[in-house]
């Protein structure tokens, strides 16, 4: 699935759930999640099954450089929805 398509839906949950007065529920998080597009990462060797060379992964939210410095991922720019779910 696109990321955009998991952009749209928690935006249209998180608009339920407010108009709605309810919290969250871990079934709409979840839903999300199977829509998130995840993106191939070569890095993650630690989690990487024995003979594979990449695993689905993707970082939300902040990320502490080499340097110390904090950031906000790529993905949490662009689909902030997704992020807030």
């Amino acid at each position: 699935v696109h990321r955009l398509v998991a952009q749209r839906a928690a935006k249209a949950r998180l608009e339920a759930a407010r108009r709605e007065d309810r919290p969250i529920s871990e079934t709409e998080v979840y839903q999300t999640l199977c829509e998130w597009a995840f993106a191939r990462n070569p890095n993650r060797i630690n989690v990487q099954p024995d003979g594979q060379d990449w695993v689905w992964s993707d970082t939300l939210g902040l990320l502490r450089d080499r340097l110390g410095d904090i950031h906000l991922t790529k993905p949490t720019k662009s689909y902030p929805e997704v992020t807030m779910l």
